[in-house]
């Protein structure tokens, strides 16, 4: 049997008085959503699997260092450029996951530095020099690096002096690309990218999409793709200049290794009025402290692999703990934001899930 509007009235009588004065139910406050900081990176900020531990990326030590209710999603991917990442539909992943007041923190450099094959890259200038027996581009120096003229190596301690190695020889044996004088060349060579479309007119000889962008131009180019792409969302764009590796010259002295590209990220941020997190100086500065021995302690070296450009869970809790004193210094996060930035976190901390299937 149905109700009559007389009996709905009366059964109103027994509701709260919130109910039966307005008519409608006062829903309960709705908490704010959480802000989101996204990371788009290269391996250094890259959350780890377990078949990689110890490397491990800054970006999984930041949430340590920030507000539970300040979430990171860490987009950041192994062996990526500002160019890559875009190529392959990353950056469009990443502004449909954005939502106003979100932060984009960007960083990219260590792959934008390399050709279609960084172990035999080298600029015009840099193989005349070396094929010269002079002084000239760091080349790495391994267990083959017997024979040939002398040469200028990066040895596997990461220290810059002169070697009997065939490094140099190799990478300029005929396969010379001219570019930015003075570029530097990655210690560690990652993975390249299967292109999505075989249409691509970027496609390589080789079949395969280049990374490789020049400073002042298609980095900068890149670069303000995601930084229009966050501001169109309603989100903030935070560029990181890329965090230094290991590298130290004869007298012990931290060494530069990204050439142009840290200086036309802030001349970007500079033209853009985008916050801009000094990671390379920073991070330079802390090596250079820190030594070249103690900095062993920071980076991926294990029994079987000396890795100047990855850290371990020390070193990514070191540059995390940067990134979060930028984001404060910077204003882009107030102090209620950041956690955790003069005391010790524990290495435990850090984990390393399987990867997916």
């Amino acid at each position: 049997m149905s109700l009559t509007r007389r009996q709905v009235s009366a059964a109103g009588l027994g509701l709260p008085l919130a109910l039966t004065v307005t008519g409608t139910a006062q829903a309960a406050p709705r908490r704010p959503r959480p802000r989101t900081l996204h990371i788009a990176g290269d391996s250094t900020a890259a959350q780890k699997y377990a078949d990689a531990a110890p490397e491990t990326g800054w970006g999984t030590a930041l949430p340590f260092l920030l507000r539970h209710d300040l979430v990171v999603a860490n987009h950041a991917v192994n062996g990526r450029s500002s160019k890559s990442f875009v190529d392959e539909g990353r950056l469009d992943a990443v502004l449909d996951a954005i939502r106003p007041d979100d932060l984009l923190l960007i960083q990219f450099a260590h792959n934008d530095e390399k050709a279609t094959d960084p172990s035999r890259y080298r600029t015009l200038a840099q193989c005349s020099t070396l094929q010269g027996g002079g002084v000239g581009h760091p080349a790495r120096s391994g267990p083959k690096g017997r024979g040939g003229m002398a040469k200028i190596a990066l040895s596997d301690d990461g220290v810059v002096g002169p070697t009997a190695g065939r490094a140099g020889s190799q990478a300029c044996g005929g396969r010379v690309r001219p570019t930015l004088t003075g570029r530097q060349w990655p210690v560690k060579q990652e993975p390249e990218v299967v292109p999505r479309s075989g249409t691509d007119r970027n496609l390589l000889p080789s079949g395969r999409r280049g990374r490789q962008t020049e400073p002042w131009t298609t980095y900068r180019e890149h670069l303000r793709l995601y930084v229009a792409g966050a501001r169109a969302r309603g989100a903030r764009p935070v560029l990181a200049t890329p965090v230094e590796r290991r590298r130290f010259g004869p007298a012990g002295d931290a060494v530069p290794s990204h050439g142009a590209y840290p200086a036309a990220m802030r001349a970007l941020a500079d033209e853009e009025r985008v916050a801009l997190l000094d990671v390379q100086a920073l991070s330079l500065a802390l090596w250079q402290e820190l030594g070249v021995e103690e900095t062993k302690k920071y980076f991926n070296w294990t029994a079987t692999e000396q890795d100047n450009t990855h850290f371990n869970p020390p070193g990514a809790i070191a540059v995390a703990r940067l990134v979060a004193r930028e984001l404060l210094r910077t204003r882009v996060l107030a102090p209620r934001d950041v956690r955790r930035l003069d005391e010790a976190i524990p290495e435990s901390w850090i984990t390393w899930p399987d990867a997916a299937a």
